[in-house]
């Protein structure tokens, strides 16, 4: 791209005979803002948008609920704030952001990061890659003609008495799975990757990757993405088997399998909305262990100990995955929220199927009675298996998933909800078949 520019500033040099001012102005990219002007009056101020016109779209919040209704929505890019069309028609920014975590327009997704912005998504892989359109003050040009570099702080929207020249650039950043943004770079990509850095300094050497060219960081994401939708893919075959074993005389499985039985690989920031309704952000990071059913917390000293405050709590948000504590049920993650939410329980429990037990050499377990299996510890070593189990969530009332409760929490559409199971072949097994049901069940209900 610099090589290209340099080029045509030559040419345009020798068709103006040395006018080197004309050739200043007239660089791509490049774009003045005259004096006491407002942006919305300059002759390019429909470049300050990322589309030409306004369009629908959708707002995904960090609890894991969208908005139903649709807004006009359009990103400024000299800004670098989200817009909308008000009810009133008038244009304003969105200013309460620090809860967003991405906007849908039209077709084009943007990341949300709480400090910096709205990103627009090209690659919406395990670690994305995003970029950004900016407005990058270059310059400064006074009455006199003078121009000088931009040495001040600028403030956009407040006119000045001097013209200013900006250039609008591109600039690229990885996503990676704790939805921290990563400048564009090749240490950055290492450090996302470290357990496989032989393979991409491998593919580096092959490819050479230009880390501001669009085309070459789409196929080197596209490479290393590779290794986690493989860990995924293998993830979710063995996660209907995903089974531990306890052995005799203990109550809890080894520690060499501790690890694996938290819901997620690191500990989470948690924000808590307590039973008397008031919210805090809890100063211990949490986890939720799947053998256990209970959350557990880092303390002071480093340890990992149950979380003891538990009965005061209702719901949890661990770092934008959300969990109702139930007091029968126990903790409920939430998949997808609105009127009708759909939660899901992960939890251990004993394999009752006596074929499978006998094949995997758990002979005295096949024997056992049910109740014999269930008490904390036995004197035979016993096999676990990840079950789930999934609630609809109505008028704060959990049920357990069923055809029956479905059709009860929605008896005034009971018609139109047998028809869209039917003609969908929804199965209340699968879980995308279930969350794809609720959204259904939802817009029903928005028009109530």
């Amino acid at each position: 791209m610099k090589l290209s520019f340099l080029g045509s500033a030559f040419l345009l040099c020798i068709l103006v005979a040395g006018d080197l001012q004309f050739v200043y102005a007239q660089r791509v990219n490049y774009y003045t803002l005259p004096p006491l002007t407002d942006v919305a009056k300059a002759p390019w101020h429909q470049s300050t948008y990322r589309f030409p016109e306004f369009q629908k779209g959708k707002i995904t919040y960090t609890k894991g609920f969208e908005l139903d209704h649709e807004f006009d929505l359009n990103y400024n890019i000299y800004y670098e704030k989200m817009f909308f069309i008000s009810s009133s028609g008038d244009t304003l920014s969105i200013t309460n952001t620090r809860e967003i975590k991405s906007v849908q327009i039209g077709n084009k997704s943007f990341f949300h990061d709480y400090i910096s912005g709205f990103y627009e998504v090209i690659l919406p892989l395990p670690v994305a890659l995003v970029f950004r359109n900016k407005f990058v003050l270059k310059e400064i040009e006074y009455n006199s003609g003078v121009r000088r570099d931009a040495t001040f702080t600028e403030v956009r929207g407040v006119p000045t008495d001097f013209a200013r020249i900006y250039e609008k650039d591109f600039l690229y950043f990885f996503v990676d799975q704790k939805n921290e943004l990563n400048k564009a770079t090749k240490p950055s990509i290492l450090k996302i990757f470290p357990d496989r850095q032989v393979e991409i300094q491998g593919y580096l050497l092959e490819h050479p990757v230009d880390f501001e060219s669009r085309e070459d960081l789409i196929g080197l994401m596209t490479f290393c993405n590779q290794f986690i939708l493989t860990a995924q893919e293998e993830s979710m075959h063995r996660s209907d088997t995903f089974t531990v074993k306890l052995q005799a005389g203990k109550n809890f499985p080894s520690e060499n399998v501790i690890d694996s039985l938290y819901r997620f690989p690191e500990f989470q920031e948690a924000k808590i909305m307590w039973v008397d309704k008031s919210t805090t952000h809890y100063p211990q990071k949490m986890n939720y262990n799947l053998f256990t059913g209970k959350m557990d917390v880092v303390d002071e000293k480093g340890d990992t100990v149950k979380f003891k405050k538990w009965q005061q709590a209702k719901i949890l948000n661990l770092d934008g995955n959300v969990f109702l504590q139930d007091f029968e049920e126990g903790y409920l993650e939430i998949l997808l929220q609105g009127n009708l939410a759909l939660a899901v329980k992960n939890s251990f429990m004993p394999v009752t199927k006596r074929e499978r037990l006998t094949d995997a050499g758990f002979m005295d377990q096949a024997a056992a009675s049910a109740v014999a299996n269930n008490v904390p510890i036995t004197n035979y070593d016993r096999l676990y298996e990840l079950q789930k189990t999934y609630f609809f969530i109505y008028k704060n009332q959990v049920n357990e998933m069923s055809k029956m409760s479905i059709l009860r929490l929605m008896s005034r559409d009971r018609e139109e909800v047998i028809a869209y199971m039917n003609d969908n072949n929804i199965s209340l097994q699968d879980e995308q078949d279930l969350m794809t049901l609720t959204s259904f069940c939802n817009g029903l209900l928005t028009k109530r």
